[in-house]
């Protein structure tokens, strides 16, 4: 594997901007944001730099903030699209129905991309693996990192923690989310990484309406991903941290064996957060796998 270098001037410019902004931020004068508007609202996007497009899609509880370091790795090489997806950062809630698969299908119309490489981490990769199903003419590559994966069979009570946390959405309290997110299961390894934990607390405390979202207007792929993943032509990279929970372990498993073209790549002391917990391992892998 390739030694990647930590652009880190390129970083601190980003991350300052990033501190001003309740989404994403625009990251350099090569960078531009720019909106979505469909039917039912907008979805705030930034690209930056040429070449081969690679989009990127957050997690949730966080919005695109969340792939800081990414941005400036690619930037130089690739045409990056990362956005916030409906309901987080700077893209608010939807008013009607719609889907997170065809919201990224309309955002590379807009941005005049044919095909791309997806990256998305938890929410974000199991958005990147229903479009690689719904939409598999505009996919070059698949990077799923801690993937969600729609109609997995999870254990019977694996989200038990999200009741508080939805609780305390719902009260207007940003500190007791944060306290709770940081709390759950998933989240154990970023908590206890000081590197992480404050960059996430303050994600998650500006991106609390999330859970205000109405989820009955997102409308889901059918039949699910998880019955549908030998349907995935593309190459795709499953990338998950050995300390991350148990059913992120199996959901990873399951589709690095059913999609054909499928490899897996386990990255050691790494929680949920792979991306921000262990760059440099992360960095390197995305980087070999895009690859020329």
């Amino acid at each position: 594997m390739m030694n990647v270098p930590r652009p880190a001037g390129f970083l601190w410019a980003l991350a300052s901007l990033a501190a001003l902004s309740g989404g994403c931020s625009l990251t350099a004068e090569r960078a531009h944001g720019g909106w979505l508007r469909t039917p039912v609202g907008k979805v705030y996007y930034e690209t930056a730099g040429a070449g081969e497009a690679v989009v990127l899609i957050h997690g949730g509880q966080m919005d695109c903030r969340i792939w800081d370091e990414q941005m400036a790795l690619l930037a130089p090489s690739y045409r990056v699209i990362r956005y916030d997806v409906r309901g987080y950062g700077g893209s608010p809630a939807p008013s009607g129905v719609y889907s997170q698969f065809d919201d990224l299908a309309a955002l590379l119309d807009r941005l005049g991309v044919a095909k791309a490489h997806v990256v998305g981490l938890s929410l974000g990769g199991a958005v990147a693996i229903d479009f690689a199903i719904a939409h598999p003419d505009r996919v070059k590559k698949v990077v799923a990192v801690a993937p969600g994966l729609g109609g997995f069979d999870w254990s019977p009570r694996a989200w038990d923690w999200v009741q508080p946390i939805i609780e305390a959405a719902q009260d207007n309290d940003r500190a007791r989310l944060a306290d709770l997110w940081l709390a759950n299961p998933m989240m154990q390894a970023a908590a206890a990484n000081p590197a992480v934990a404050p960059r996430v607390r303050r994600l998650v405390m500006e991106n609390l309406e999330c859970w205000l979202v109405n989820s009955s207007l997102e409308k889901s792929l059918r039949p699910p991903s998880a019955k549908r993943l030998a349907e995935i032509k593309a190459p795709i990279l499953v990338i998950v941290g050995d300390r991350d929970i148990p059913d992120m372990q199996r959901a990873a498993e399951k589709i690095a064996k059913e999609v054909p073209a499928a490899h897996k790549l386990v990255i050691s002391g790494a929680g949920h957060i792979v991306n921000m917990e262990r760059p440099e391992e992360f960095n390197r892998a995305l980087l070999d796998f895009l690859g020329p």
